[in-house]
């Protein structure tokens, strides 16, 4: 091939910067296509409750998901400002929210009536901050020893 000398190393550099390009662009692109927590919307089950778990916007452990469960069987793992809902059994249920490598869980209990909806709001817990701030994970394990609702996030029944 004819040319000026090194034309085969620049076409190289320039292939090399386009692929990067092209990289770059994509591991963004299917990045926050995987943040979107929300399953399309099922009809309700028969004789069933719904539940909309939604958690609010904050700086507070905004690097965590809260890691939601109803009767001990996972529901919903939700970033900063993302919601789903999910179909709830009539009758009790235990709905926990904690975070992982945060010690310690918000409880709330929920007789759910069948074909009712109901909301919670799920927030950093800004009293398990300071323990985490002064001691770390041994703070944090305090935290949740010595409170029954403990862990990086609560939960608020809005309706």
């Amino acid at each position: 091939m004819m040319g000026f000398p090194g034309a085969a190393t620049v076409s190289r550099r320039r292939a090399m910067r386009s692929i990067f390009r092209v990289l770059t662009v994509a591991s963004f692109v299917t990045g926050c296509a995987g943040l979107e927590t929300t399953p399309p919307a099922g009809a309700m089950l028969a004789g069933q409750a719904r539940l909309k778990l939604t958690r609010v916007s904050g700086g507070l452990y905004m690097g965590a998901q809260a890691n939601v469960r109803v009767n001990g069987q996972e529901v919903a793992n939700l970033w900063r400002e993302s919601s789903t809902t999910v179909n709830l059994s009539p009758g009790a249920n235990v709905i926990t929210v904690g975070a992982l490598l945060h010690p310690g869980v918000w409880t709330i209990n929920l007789n759910a009536k069948p074909g009712a909806t109901y909301a919670i709001e799920i927030s950093p817990r800004v009293e398990s901050y300071a323990p985490v701030l002064i001691a770390g994970l041994a703070g944090s394990m305090v935290d949740a020893a010595v409170n029954e609702n403990a862990g990086a996030f609560q939960m608020r029944l809005v309706r």
